[in-house]
């Protein structure tokens, strides 16, 4: 018996995360680019202008609390 190779219930495992790590790359190399435009221009136009009204809020909110985070601990 050679104790450097695997045995069968090991080599599935290792199989197994292997598979897992590379779904979980592939998931990551999704999220992580951009998406792809809209064949109609004027369909990604009216998109972008409505997605922009609807977090305008959260943008501005955002904004004053890193201002204000900023001011109180790294002034």
């Amino acid at each position: 018996m050679n104790p450097f190779s695997m045995q069968p219930a090991s080599a599935l495992k290792v199989l197994q995360r292997r598979l897992a790590l590379a779904a979980i790359k592939a998931r990551f190399v999704d999220m992580l680019y951009w998406p792809s435009r809209f064949d109609d221009p004027q369909m990604e136009r009216e998109f972008t202008l409505d997605y922009g009204r609807r977090f305008a809020d959260f943008r501005r909110a955002a904004m004053v609390l890193g201002t204000l985070v900023w001011l109180c601990f790294g002034w």
